[in-house]
């Protein structure tokens, strides 16, 4: 609870995702009962996941996920087309009308990093840059998933991810990947 008593933006959205340890959550759930601001607030907070999950859905959103936000798409009978690299690596990809998501698995050496940065280069041009992306050190991962609606639409062509440790130090390259796109039927 904030000072005012009523629950945080971050503690919300840890109950929506069932992320609160028992006792918290039977707090909250107490408090929800008895608190209108917070229950309006819980509100909002469900109609924004709704919104995220349905941008999700439509392919809309280019975004780095942990992994078990893949894993939940293929318990879901999501069709995945998936692709790995290592550092230095290259591919030929594309989309087919049949792949809900495509998957990017980016294997980076990760011991020790506390924080990953991102960008991706189309014709040697930075497209966007992310910072603070997920990632998974035990397995050397990030993964990626790009805008599946957006790519169904790109043009052949060839974009370039670049991971980048952070830390008080600076930055450390974790690697660069590259993507050789095919649009389907193009």
């Amino acid at each position: 609870m904030t000072n005012a008593g009523h629950a945080g933006f971050d503690t919300l959205v840890a109950y929506w995702l069932d992320e609160l340890d028992a006792e918290a959550e039977s707090r909250l759930d107490g408090h929800l009962l008895e608190c209108e601001a917070c229950g309006r607030a819980l509100d909002e907070v469900m109609a924004l996941a709704a919104g995220v999950r349905e941008a999700f859905t439509r392919g809309a959103v280019h975004a780095f996920v942990p992994e078990s936000f893949v894993k939940r798409l293929e318990a879901g009978g999501a069709a995945l087309r998936v692709y790995r690299l290592a550092p230095g690596d290259s591919v030929h990809c594309t989309i087919l009308p049949a792949d809900r998501f495509v998957v990017s698995r980016l294997e980076a050496p990760l011991a020790g990093v506390r924080r990953v940065d991102a960008t991706v280069e189309a014709q040697g041009q930075e497209r966007q840059s992310f910072r603070d992306v997920p990632f998974d050190a035990a397995s050397g991962t990030v993964t990626l998933l790009p805008a599946a609606e957006a790519l169904r639409a790109m043009p052949t062509h060839t974009e370039r991810v670049r991971l980048v440790a952070v830390d008080e130090g600076g930055e450390r390259e974790l690697g660069t990947y590259t993507f050789h796109h095919a649009r389907h039927g193009g």
